[in-house]
């Protein structure tokens, strides 16, 4: 016994050693060398079983293993079955519990490139932190509507923070606190100066818009040094010529 124990070690080692030099240039992960050399070892062992005369019994067992298996696959049908059951009426209770409302105490978080939105599933209340340019450390709740425009202008490069602010400004202030200031400069422009601003010439199309204000406004943003009311120009001019299109 100990000295096929030790055959094995020498076989194994050596078919380790083979391996390696065989596929040292074909750049495979340490996962698919093992799986190589874990099927070749098995490989060999088979061999070595059959010379010896000693496949038979392990065929046997295998025979036996895979008798048991057949006679036990009903059960095990039935108990991913019952996982799939188990699965679907977890789901049906997690539909009930939405319409039903929120537990008691249980908060959703939101983070996007500047903000930190949090939703009390309890009170219904949203609120967020502005975690990124000059408003850093600011609370939405707290701002005014003018600081949550401005902040809105800065926004404008980041397409996941300007649907999370208006979201927030839509939901206490109504949907029209997310758009152009009333009453700026930015509210009055012609479809023509528009245009010029973005840069843009008939015809065009909503893509070209959109591909436009958002190149400028990654230049002018006023995060980057850009100036708000320029800024906010764009914003105006990208609004002014979607409602003509």
């Amino acid at each position: 016994m100990i000295a096929r124990m030790f055959i094995f070690v020498v076989v194994a080692a050596a078919l380790y050693l083979v391996l390696r030099s065989v596929l040292a240039k074909k750049q495979l992960s340490l996962k698919q060398f093992f799986a190589i050399y874990v099927g070749a070892l098995f490989i060999i062992v088979l061999v070595g079983l059959a010379v010896t005369g000693r496949l038979h019994p392990v065929t046997a067992s295998l025979g036996v293993a895979l008798t048991m298996l057949a006679r036990g696959l009903p059960i095990i049908m039935r108990m991913f079955q019952a996982v799939n059951i188990w699965r679907a009426i977890r789901a049906a209770l997690g539909i009930a519990a939405v319409k039903n409302g929120p537990s008691a105490g249980n908060q959703s978080h939101v983070d996007s490139l500047y903000l930190k939105m949090t939703l009390d599933h309890d009170s219904g209340e949203l609120d967020g932190e502005v975690i990124k340019g000059s408003f850093t450390g600011h609370i939405l709740s707290q701002m005014s509507l003018d600081q949550l425009q401005s902040l809105r202008l800065e926004l404008e490069a980041d397409e996941g923070s300007c649907q999370l602010l208006d979201t927030f400004l839509n939901r206490y202030y109504g949907e029209a606190a997310s758009d152009t200031p009333p009453g700026s400069e930015a509210s009055s422009l012609t479809t023509q100066e528009a245009e010029a601003i973005l840069g843009l010439r008939p015809p065009y199309t909503k893509a070209d818009v959109i591909s436009s204000h958002r190149k400028l406004m990654q230049k002018h943003h006023p995060d980057r040094g850009g100036d708000h009311e320029f800024a906010a120009k764009l914003n105006a001019a990208k609004d002014q010529v979607l409602s003509e299109l």
